[in-house]
């Protein structure tokens, strides 16, 4: 009876860390720093409280974003699964990821592009920090071809280095939020433990990278 309690809470342990992978993949990470800074209220004309006319061109914002850093590379990585360049989606091999990681990287400049050239004076902030998300693409693409770091832990990452950006440059507190998001990069940490998915070092590796890529456009903005 015991053995079997112990195989119960193991596997409800590994369902709970697959959920928190999903969740928390590295894809809806731009798409959710974009949230964080609309409804944080505290850029002018991206916000909830935008004039018609903004609020138009917020949501080209959200949608080239969404296309941009979710739909496309997506589709790319199944793609690519489809024509055997990878084996699998989770791509467990670091070389396996470079293909994919250079799409991803190319589909964000082009939404950095796009963005600058559809929406009249998008805010600079979004784009800094899409710019941050960027470098972090190409960091992980050349660390990829010797080492395997946690895609999961710099998308996290980047989001509290997000909210570290913001907090100094509007000056208020966030201390909830941030000790919020810290939670959940610890419990996406474990997940990805959890699944043997990686080693310690590249989980903390990942999550450092995260951080400081948008921490260091402090000295940009």
């Amino acid at each position: 009876m015991e053995e079997q309690e112990i195989i119960a809470a193991a596997s409800r342990e590994i369902t709970f860390a697959k959920i928190l992978s999903y969740l928390f993949h590295p894809l809806f990470m731009p798409t959710y720093g974009l949230l964080l800074l609309f409804f944080s209220n505290q850029l002018t004309g991206f916000n909830l409280y935008a004039v018609p006319e903004a609020m138009a061109d917020n949501r080209m914002i959200f949608l080239i974003v969404i296309l941009f850093t979710m739909i496309l590379p997506g589709l790319s990585a199944l793609i690519l699964k489809r024509m055997g360049e990878i084996k699998s989606l989770e791509m467990n091999s670091n070389r396996e990821r470079l293909l994919p990681f250079a799409l991803t990287g190319g589909c964000y400049l082009l939404a950095s592009v796009v963005l600058q050239n559809v929406v009249d004076h998008p805010n600079q902030l979004i784009l800094i920090v899409l710019a941050g998300a960027q470098l972090a693409i190409l960091l992980a693409l050349v660390i990829s071809v010797f080492w395997k770091i946690s895609i999961h832990m710099i998308g996290i990452g980047g989001i509290v280095g997000t909210e570290i950006l913001m907090m100094h440059l509007f000056h208020f507190s966030w201390d909830l939020m941030l000790y919020g998001t810290l939670l959940i990069a610890g419990l996406v940490g474990f997940a990805r433990l959890r699944l043997n998915a990686h080693q310690p070092f590249e989980v903390l590796a990942g999550f450092i990278l995260g951080v400081i890529t948008e921490t260091l456009l402090l000295f940009v903005y």
